[in-house]
């Protein structure tokens, strides 16, 4: 995953280079690294390699628009940080972080969320084709599958069959599906939420979509809402046994 997520950061700066575009990928992923690494530190007194922390950090960096001030980036960060280590029921995740960190910047500090590194279907976008093998050997393959296709019905009954292809080449759709809507932490997927999760995450989309509850982001507005509801319905299934 993080090797995709650094082609897409390596073919933006090849393509359209500038500044706040290197720098802002750089300081999302350290940030939350180092984070990562101290608290880890003082709380077990290990030192690892924060994987999750890098891929989390690069992600709020390549959502959160980076023509804002870094004041912003460290917001999300520190929120996604804050939701990774202390926003748990039972020691289990609740939030996606780099979901939870980008959505609490936007609320409270106005922070623009753009996904600017996809936010069109060409060259930048490609690389997350390499994914589909990824994803398959986890057993995930099928919930970005089911949530796409879900919406491409939607919209062929909503807007019409070229509208909606037109609609489902969106670079930050494929970017919130085969990313974000995969994470295993917080995206449940034994049992009734292998198949659960991602018709869930459809529904709640498209109930946004239809009421126009759109918050400050969609896409972060319903997998969050997801991440809780699923967090809530298994601890209830769970005190039910």
């Amino acid at each position: 995953m993080s090797l995709v997520l650094l082609l897409i950061w390596f073919l933006n700066l090849f393509f359209r280079p500038n500044f706040n575009m290197i720098l802002y990928p750089l300081l999302g992923a350290f940030l939350f690294s180092v984070l990562d690494v101290i608290y880890t530190f003082i709380r077990t007194k290990r030192v690892y390699l924060p994987f999750s922390a890098f891929l989390s950090g690069l992600i709020i960096s390549l959502i959160l628009d980076d023509t804002q001030g870094l004041f912003h980036l460290y917001s999300a960060v520190f929120a996604a940080f804050f939701s990774k280590h202390f926003i748990r029921i039972k020691g289990n995740h609740i939030f996606n972080p780099a979901a939870f960190g980008l959505f609490v910047s936007s609320v409270l500090f106005q922070s623009s969320i753009s996904w600017w590194s996809v936010i069109t279907v060409n060259i930048y976008a490609l690389p997350l084709i390499f994914l589909l093998p990824v994803l398959n050997r986890l057993r995930r393959l099928h919930i970005p599958l089911i949530f796409l296709g879900g919406i491409f019905i939607y919209l062929i009954l909503t807007t019409g069959l070229q509208p909606a292809f037109l609609l489902m080449s969106d670079g930050s759709l494929l970017f919130f599906a085969f990313v974000m809507l995969t994470e295993p932490m917080t995206t449940k997927i034994f049992r009734f939420w292998k198949y659960g999760s991602p018709l869930m995450m459809l529904a709640v989309y498209i109930i946004f979509m239809t009421l126009r509850i759109f918050g400050p982001d969609l896409f972060l507005s319903t997998l969050l809402l997801v991440n809780l509801l699923s967090s809530v319905t298994s601890l209830s299934s769970q005190q039910n046994r």
